[in-house]
């Protein structure tokens, strides 16, 4: 089971953003951030919860599809990291920090690659195979170490692993994006049953396999996501109609729910490093991964904004808010 409506938002971003750097004008130069060397990445912290916004273990990125923001974790401070101008036909449906680095695709079919604080940009043109138009939305994957690009075109779908040396995406199979490997090597995979169509999470051993989730649980398919120690997963659980937001050992010996609201009032699950947040009919909730402690909530009118690092991005107005405080940062 899959939510989502990220295709909308691109196209609809692509029109305010292109109208907004003219009421804007012209954009900072790049200033400088301190390096970057962990290898941490949103795509660690959160497999497919966020297109617009990425994280490090010291930065939050986000993109209004026509530039790229680092804004400092320590003290909300923003570095603008790469721009496109004006052009639209140059708009970024895809990024990702990763590796002390940020990767992003253009609507022009050219791969780039960008060091954290704006220098050493790199580029390369995409494969002929792989096309680029305003149907494409893609997101971020790591399953075994690597940063893939998962492109979803209306009705088909490609997978494709970013390299570095030379900077280039390859195309692999894209079963790859059904499983998982966690940082203690345990793989795990996610199987739909053809009678039911409900989607179950496996471990993976040498011996067979072991489920994960509740035989009466029907997994979020694409809000999965692990840290050093603990799988984290949404599904519906179809008894009491509730959202439940679970913890779970890599073994599955301890499982504890962490969050639970009513199915009809969810709308979206966003993870990052230490928390996880529930987007809900009546605002966000945020919750302590370690604790399930909810440490904070806020109620928005705009649909248009994701969740890292206690804040909510609204990529296309340019703004982010701290959850907590309610303070107000301008990134744009």
């Amino acid at each position: 089971m899959k939510f989502g409506n990220r295709l909308t938002k691109f196209l609809a971003l692509v029109a305010a953003v292109s109208l907004s750097a003219f009421l804007y004008g012209c954009s900072q130069e790049p200033g400088s951030l301190p390096g970057e060397s962990e290898t941490q990445s949103a795509v660690n912290y959160a497999n497919n919860c966020n297109t617009f916004v990425s994280e490090s273990d010291s930065t939050v990125f986000v993109s209004d599809t026509t530039k790229i923001t680092a804004v400092s974790k320590a003290d909300g401070s923003t570095v603008e990291i790469y721009s496109t101008g004006t052009n639209q036909y140059m708009a970024i449906p895809a990024f990702e920090a990763f590796g002390g680095r940020v990767y992003f695709v253009t609507m022009d079919s050219m791969l780039y690659s960008v060091a954290a604080d704006g220098t050493d940009l790199q580029s390369a043109q995409l494969p002929r195979g792989l096309v680029i138009d305003h149907n494409t939305m893609a997101d971020g994957y790591t399953y075994d170490g690597n940063l893939y690009f998962v492109f979803d075109n209306v009705s088909t779908q490609s997978v494709w692993q970013v390299s570095e040396n030379p900077l280039s995406l390859t195309e692999v199979d894209a079963s790859i994006t059904t499983k998982m490997v966690t940082a203690d090597g345990s793989v795990f995979v996610l199987e739909t049953d053809p009678a039911t169509t409900v989607t179950h999470l496996y471990r993976q051993t040498a011996d067979g396999k072991t489920e994960i989730t509740g035989a009466k649980e029907a997994i979020m398919s694409n809000m999965i996501t692990s840290d050093e120690n603990n799988l984290f997963y949404a599904a519906h659980e179809m008894d009491d109609m509730a959202l439940n937001v679970y913890k779970v050992s890599f073994d599955g010996s301890e499982k504890t729910v962490l969050a639970s609201v009513p199915i009809g009032m969810f709308k979206y699950i966003y993870y990052d490093s230490e928390n996880v947040y529930i987007d809900t009919f009546d605002g966000v909730l945020m919750f302590n991964k370690e604790t399930g402690e909810q440490t904070g909530a806020y109620t928005s009118d705009n649909s248009n904004f994701e969740i890292a690092a206690g804040k909510i991005f609204y990529f296309a107005d340019g703004f982010f808010v701290d959850i907590q405080t309610r303070q107000v940062t301008q990134f744009r």
